[in-house]
């Protein structure tokens, strides 16, 4: 997979040629998601309880299902948090410090146009939760 670790995303995405290949089931909901400089379209729906699994360590997830070009996966804040996961550059590898699970995990710097670094556009969701309600992503 080429999957995407987002510090600053607040969701998880799945594309949805992904979330198709995968068989995911979808909940349909009103959210809308912004790309940068481009206006808000709906997104296809919101895959729950997804497995997540990389290497030893395991965790369920929410999705949103979205049109990606670049990734088929952006992993948000909170589930990097919950596998500890710190990215280590220098030995190209991503660590999950999770008590039951810890292990190493390759990663791949991807590059673009001869040697440029690849650029991502940010995913924004457009329409919150209704005063007093919560919202699961």
């Amino acid at each position: 997979y080429d999957a995407m670790t987002d510090t600053g995303a607040t969701h998880n995405f799945v594309s949805v040629v992904e979330a198709r290949r995968l068989g995911l089931t979808l909940k349909r909901g009103e959210l809308r998601k912004k790309a940068v400089n481009s206006e808000a379209k709906p997104i296809h729906g919101v895959a729950r309880d997804v497995v997540v699994k990389i290497e030893s360590w395991s965790e369920k997830a929410n999705f949103s299902v979205v049109p990606m070009d670049d990734y088929q996966i952006i992993l948000d804040m909170e589930l990097l948090s919950a596998a500890k996961m710190v990215p280590m550059p220098h030995l190209r590898s991503v660590s999950i410090m999770n008590d039951k699970s810890p292990c190493m995990v390759p990663a791949v710097i991807l590059r673009k146009d001869k040697g440029k670094v690849a650029m991502i556009s940010a995913l924004q969701l457009n329409k919150g939760p209704k005063q007093g309600d919560g919202m699961d992503l």
